[in-house]
C-alpha cells in the first residue's frame, strides 16, 4: 500500500474475476452510465494524485475571473492598490512553491542562521544536558520512523518468538 501510494505511475493491476461481474438486475444503459462515472471520477482522482505527487508541474488557469478588473473603482487608486495586491500574490505564491519544495523534498534539510537557535539558557542546571539528550533520542527514533516510512521495500523484521 505504501509503494502504492508513493508511486502512483505504476498503475494497478487485478485479476480478481469478481471485478468483472455484471449486474443483471439493472439495464445496460444504466450500467454503461456508472461505468462512465466511474472512469470520469477515476480519471479525476489520477489527476488528483499527480499534481498533489508533482508540485514542480505548476497550476494553469484559463478563468476568464482570474484576469477581472473592478470597474466601479477610479483608476487612480487601483493602479497603486493593483501594484501592492500584485507585490503581496508574488510574494504569497513564492511562499506557497518554497513550503511545497521544502515539504516535497524533506532530505534538503533546514538552514537556520537565527544566533537565538543556538542560545543556551545559563540560568538553568545540568539537566539541559539530560534533556537535550532526550530530544536527540527522541529525533533519532523520529528518523527509523521516516525512512521506514519512505522505504517500505525494506521490511520489518521482528526477533520476538510469538510472532
Amino acid at each position: 500500500l505504501a509503494i502504492d501510494y508513493h508511486q502512483p505511475e505504476v498503475g494497478v493491476e487485478s485479476v480478481d474475476p469478481t471485478c468483472f461481474g455484471r449486474n443483471y438486475f439493472k439495464s445496460a444503459e444504466v450500467v454503461d452510465a456508472d461505468r462512465e462515472q466511474v472512469l470520469a471520477d477515476a480519471a479525476a482522482l489520477k489527476e488528483l494524485a499527480t499534481d498533489y505527487y508533482r508540485p514542480e508541474v505548476g497550476v494553469e488557469s484559463v478563468d476568464p475571473t482570474c484576469f477581472g478588473r473592478n470597474y466601479f473603482s477610479s483608476m487612480e487608486s487601483d493602479e497603486s492598490f493593483d501594484d501592492n495586491e500584485r507585490k503581496t500574490v508574488f510574494a504569497e505564491a513564492a511562499a506557497l512553491k518554497e513550503l511545497a519544495g521544502d515539504y516535497h523534498h524533506p532530505e534538503v534539510g533546514v538552514e537556520s542562521a537565527d544566533p537565538t537557535c543556538f542560545g543556551r539558557n545559563y540560568f538553568k542546571s545540568a539537566q539541559v544536558d539530560a534533556d537535550r539528550e532526550q530530544v536527540l533520542a527522541d529525533a533519532a527514533a523520529f528518523q527509523k520512523i521516516a525512512t521506514d516510512y519512505h522505504h517500505p521495500e525494506v521490511g520489518v523484521e521482528s526477533v520476538d518468538s510469538t510472532c
